[in-house]
């Protein structure tokens, strides 16, 4: 992937998976997911995996869950 010189130098280290063979998709899903079951969370319905963001060394991840 080219960079634009639009990303930093954190975003540029975010894990990328490749699109899929054949896929014509504009976005796609990582083939790991989910990565956070939705049963995680005994009060939660469902746990939606919605971003990374840059987060002292490494990385967070920004989850959406929905109460049962």
């Amino acid at each position: 992937m080219e960079s634009s010189g639009h990303y930093s130098s954190s975003t540029l280290e975010i894990p990328w998976e490749d699109r899929p063979e054949g896929c014509r998709d504009i976005v796609w899903r990582y083939s790991a997911n989910p990565i956070i079951p939705r049963d995680l969370i005994p009060s939660s319905n469902s746990i939606f995996n919605s971003a990374v963001v840059p987060f002292q060394d490494g990385f967070a991840g920004v989850f959406r869950c929905d109460n049962k």
